[in-house]
């Protein structure tokens, strides 16, 4: 009893002694659960009792964030290492959590605790740093504003001899620190006046105060300057005097010209006055010029398309083809110029409209995704699976930043990969805060050129013989777009390196937002997919995607490690569902792959998504095997595009009616209706890609025209007979209402009455009436929203007076163009059956060897179709480019891409001319076929006139 009393006595002594420690301490077990805490460990975290703490979880309780309130995973905590890592740990600046959930600065120091040689637990001793910071960020303050203070602030001891001297000091009086520091302060006191070092010390001690007193002081040149000072006392921890301070201004000027300041003064005034009227001249006359070069470069350009799609000698298309490429850099050229005068001039506005976030990002780096494949680079685009779709904001200025800095990207990179991401940094209930970049593996650019490089005229290279060319204004209105925004544009860049553009954007969620392209669980969950591509950046993208889904991605950077992936699960009992492969790949390619798998797994072979860059289509489009190949995929990949590629391929290969189960669950699965031949009539080349891009997706045909007078032409060639036509209402020769009119009047009734959509950039009351008096069906503002567009133009085309006239075409076997499942895309009259309709099909699509190739899939011919008409042009222009400019190297490898191309329709007679062009660029006779373009250029058009009627 004596002893439990002693015991008792003890504990109570220590306790009483703990509570009364300044410091917080408390005990965890294993578990993380507070065995113990002291009272000054309550009152620190705000509790009320120990009670509140003790067999609590201390991690949750109060250390579960950092500082910026992110979470913070208790595997992480640097206080569990103390037992799971048996070491002590001491954390000088963290924070815990009170009650409340304010912050608490903490100092912290973590020991293990043991009996014997087993650890129970932790031990944890902290203290409160707030006004240990506080003080911290004062000093570091007080620090700041002293070195970059522009005046000279000078310390010195009791002998006079200077121990600091501030950058103001240095630009004062042209002496570095180093100069001065350790010497005496009369060096900068002119002769004469040697005494006045005494004086002053002399008066800090008698307790004088010595406030602004103009004093002489000489630079290091020796000039004589006058100069402002007040000094201060310097005393040490007891008190005692050790030495002063001075804040010197240089009032040299002020003292010597009083009167000529304000004489210069006003002198500035008028002078920035008649700044400001030539600045404004300046810009409105740019602008005005800007405008007035638009409308004959695009008749130029216009006449310049038309002339290269005629039969022309080889030297004349040579010469009207460097014509072209001038004439686009010249309307490059002004339209940068145009969004500059805008901005320089405070009229450039910023819209607030809903728009898809994928669909802002993905389109830039399709659009730059050709240029890029044939450089050999990879253009990946990610965006956090947490961003939610639909947002509001300008999306088309974010997508004109984008679309620059990619092809900035793409400019200056020569190997490697360029990379556009989008990661969530805050979420708020109705607001997001975003961060967008573009990374390169280029050539980088230097400390000293990253400060020009955002600056308006101004490039890394600014010498006569630089590679790149340009007029150095691209990143100037991103920075300024940006900035009208909300953001800041920032690079970061190592030269040899590469370099990474970033902002952020903080951007409303639009009420109802969808999320990403997202599968339903129980449809796809623990669906295995296997994924070869030897980039890991992509891997990592798609893999990111399908675990999302739910699904088991495998993933393998080769074909050999494919294969064995493939084997290891047969020997368990499991298989793939699908494979998405990369087509061009080192080693094995992704062709080869197909067929390795093929032959080892027979008709257990899972549906194959082919990967391909816009380069590959072409080169490698003589590989297409038996494979089963279930989708093409042009890089980069969406995750919309790989929501269908999935949709598509388990529907057709597996029977899991996916597409069911996704409208059920309320999914939109973004397949469009039949393709549609759209006829875009608009001046401003970007607004045409707009609307490409944007209707492109949804796989329709997209032809523009950049007048009225340019889009009558085409109508009335006859050779297209459009189902939609998008006008633009103020356009240079002919503007909309004017080509509306004379579609209108046209003898033809199915021309007649092909629905016109109206676009205007106007948006003002009124404007809709306008548009549908003159004739037109429906209207559409600008700038466009991609999802009010696309309904817009296909609920138009699915009208029934519509489906009467061009929508009911030959072309499509009188079927409704909606009807994706009974509409053959070949030539024939109503009511054909489908034999009929493939006897009528011309002599250059082998349709039934073509078909019988590709396993009887359809679908699989028609995708072909679309690569070949997407891609065929720019190897075409290629083959006739290498010919011009006698590149037999450059010939044998477009020729062959085109050769296969067309191999895959088997249009013999095509493919053999074709054949000539690689032979004579293999055996470097290219002057041979010089004489044979016209004839390619005129099957080409036969063969893309035939594929029409399938795409």
């Amino acid at each position: 009893m004596v002893e439990d009393s002693s015991f008792k006595d003890s504990h109570g002594q220590l306790t009483n002694m703990l509570d009364s420690i300044a410091a917080g301490i408390y005990c965890i077990d294993l578990d993380g659960r507070c065995t113990y805490c002291n009272a000054r460990c309550v009152e620190l975290l705000g509790f009320d009792s120990k009670d509140e703490m003790l067999n609590q979880a201390v991690h949750e309780l109060i250390h579960f964030a950092h500082r910026d309130g992110s979470p913070y995973a208790v595997q992480d905590c640097n206080i569990y290492k103390s037992f799971t890592n048996n070491q002590n740990v001491h954390v000088d600046d963290e924070v815990f959590w009170r009650k409340d959930k304010t912050r608490l600065d903490v100092e912290y120091w973590s020991y293990p605790i043991r009996e014997g040689d087993r650890i129970t637990g932790a031990v944890v001793s902290f203290v409160d740093i707030t006004l240990k910071r506080t003080e911290a960020a004062h000093r570091n303050q007080l620090a700041l504003l002293v070195e970059t203070s522009r005046d000279a602030i000078i310390s010195k001891n009791m002998s006079g001899v200077i121990s600091s001297w501030n950058q103001g000091a240095k630009e004062i009086y042209g002496y570095d620190a180093e100069e001065v520091i350790g010497r005496p302060g009369t060096m900068i006191l002119p002769r004469g006046v040697d005494e006045e070092e005494r004086e002053v010390r002399d008066a800090l001690r008698d307790g004088v105060e010595l406030l602004q007193f103009e004093v002489k002081r000489q630079r290091k040149n020796g000039q004589i300057c006058d100069m402002s000072i007040t000094v201060s006392p310097l005393y040490d921890a007891d008190g005692e005097l050790v030495g002063c301070s001075s804040i010197e201004r240089d009032i040299t000027e002020r003292r010597q010209s009083q009167d000529a300041i304000l004489r210069a003064m006003t002198t500035a005034e008028k002078a920035e006055e008649m700044a400001n009227r030539a600045n404004k001249s300046r810009t409105e006359f740019l602008a005005n010029v800007s405008h007035e070069l638009r409308t004959p470069m695009n008749a130029i350009l216009g006449m310049l398309n038309l002339s290269l799609e005629e039969s022309l000698d080889p030297i004349v298309a040579d010469y009207l083809g460097v014509a072209k490429t001038s004439a686009d850099s010249l309307l490059e050229l002004v339209n940068e110029l145009l969004d500059f005068t805008k901005i320089e001039s405070g009229k450039f506005e910023i819209s607030n409209e809903p728009f898809d976030i994928r669909e802002i990002v993905n389109v830039p780096a399709k659009v730059v995704s050709g240029r890029a494949s044939e450089k050999g680079l990879e253009v990946l685009c990610e965006v956090d699976s947490n961003v939610p779709s639909r947002l509001i904001g300008d999306g088309r200025r974010i997508q004109q930043v984008l679309t620059n800095l990619l092809s900035n990207a793409v400019k200056f990179t020569e190997r490697g990969e360029i990379v556009v991401r989008v990661d969530l940094s805050r979420e708020l209930p109705s607001e997001v805060r975003l961060r967008f970049s573009v990374s390169d593996t280029g050539v980088g650019i230097s400390p000293e050129d990253q400060t020009n490089v955002l600056l308006p005229f101004q490039q890394a290279d600014m010498s006569s013989t630089r590679k790149h060319h340009g007029t150095g204004l691209g990143l100037s209105i991103c920075r300024e777009l940006v900035a009208l925004m909300g953001g800041r544009l920032r690079m970061k860049s190592k030269l040899g390196e590469g370099s990474n553009f970033y902002f952020y954007l903080s951007l409303p969620v639009e009420d109802e937002t969808k999320p990403a392209d997202q599968l339903p669980t129980e449809l796809v969950e623990d669906m295995k997919v296997l994924i070869v591509d030897d980039n890991p950046t992509n891997l990592r993208i798609l893999e990111t995607i399908f675990v999302s889904w739910s699904m088991q991605p495998f993933v393998s950077t080769s074909a050999d490690q494919a294969l064995r992936i493939l084997e290891e699960l047969e020997s368990q009992g499991q298989k793939i569902s699908m494979a998405f492969i990369d087509s061009l790949m080192p080693q094995t390619d992704g062709y080869d792959l197909a067929e390795q798998v093929v032959e080892k797994k027979g008709e257990d072979c899972p549906p194959i998504v082919m990967m391909q860059s816009a380069a590959d289509m072409g080169m490698y489009s003589d590989r297409k095997t038996d494979a089963p190949v279930a989708h093409y995929l042009t890089k980069p990949v969406s995750q919309s595009e790989l929501l269908n590629a999935v949709v598509d391929t388990l529907d057709l290969y597996s029977g899991t009616s996916l597409t069911v189960g996704l409208k059920s669950a309320g999914v939109e699965t973004n397949r469009p209706i039949l393709p549609l031949k759209i006829l875009l009539v608009e001046d401003l080349e970007a607004n045409q890609k707009v609307a490409q891009a944007i209707l492109g997706k949804r796989g329709h045909q997209v032809l523009a025209a950049s007048n009225g007078r340019v889009a009558i032409d085409q109508i009335q060639s006859n050779e297209i007979q459009f189902d939609v036509v998008l006008m633009d209402v103020q356009m240079p020769v002919m503007d909309g209402f004017q080509a509306t009119a004379a579609i209108r009047a046209h003898s033809d009734p199915a021309i007649a009455e092909t629905p016109v959509i109206a676009m205007t950039a106007h948006a003002m009351q009124g404007d809709r009436e306008t548009c549908l008096a003159a004739g037109m069906d429906a209207y559409i503002s600008k700038p466009l929203n991609a999802k009010k567009l696309v309904e817009l133009v296909e609920s138009i085309a699915s009208k029934p007076e519509a489906s009467e006239n061009n929508l009911a075409s030959d072309r499509f076997g009188g079927q409704k163009k909606n009807d994706v499942n009974h509409a053959k895309h070949v030539q024939n009259s109503v009511g054909a059956n489908d034999d009929e309709q493939r006897e009528s099909v011309p002599t250059l699509v082998d349709y039934e060897t073509s078909l019988k190739r590709l396993g009887g899939d359809e679908m699989l011919f028609k995708e072909f179709v679309r690569i070949f008409l997407d891609d065929s042009p720019a190897i075409l222009e290629e083959v006739m480019q290498a010919v011009s400019d006698n590149d037999h190297a450059e010939l044998e490898k477009s020729a062959h891409a085109l050769k296969g191309l067309m191999l895959n329709f088997g249009a013999k007679p095509c493919c053999d001319l074709a054949l000539q062009f690689e032979r004579a660029g293999r055996n470097q006779e290219v002057a041979s076929v010089a004489q044979s373009k016209a004839q390619l250029k005129s099957l080409y058009g036969q063969l893309c006139d035939e594929l029409g009627n399938w795409s």
